[in-house]
């Protein structure tokens, strides 16, 4: 899959590091929480209730630090595949004109 991805792969990879991460941490929570109330582990609805009670700034704030980095990378790459379009047209309007 990392031939198919190219440079991309290195980037999903440290995303999904991270997020693995953070939901590791979600579900020991959350299984602490059903153990010290001897309730029944419900994860969809204590996570759905968690993420419902979140702000929506510190929900915006975890999803773009996810996603930061690799949104710079998608503009420069953006940019640079932009620059190449753009010349390889400036080079094909001078060879259709000087014909």
């Amino acid at each position: 899959m990392a031939g198919f991805l190219g440079p991309f792969a290195g980037m999903l990879d440290l995303i999904k590091a991270k997020i693995v991460d953070k939901i590791l941490e979600g579900i020991e929570e959350m299984a602490n929480e059903a153990i010290g109330h001897g309730g029944a582990l419900n994860i969809r609805q204590q996570l759905e209730e968690k993420i419902n009670a979140m702000d929506i700034a510190q929900l915006e704030e975890l999803i773009l630090g996810f996603s930061r980095r690799e949104f710079r990378h998608i503009t420069i790459f953006g940019g640079i595949l932009g620059a190449l379009i753009g010349l390889v047209q400036a080079v094909l309007n001078q060879v259709v004109l000087s014909v």
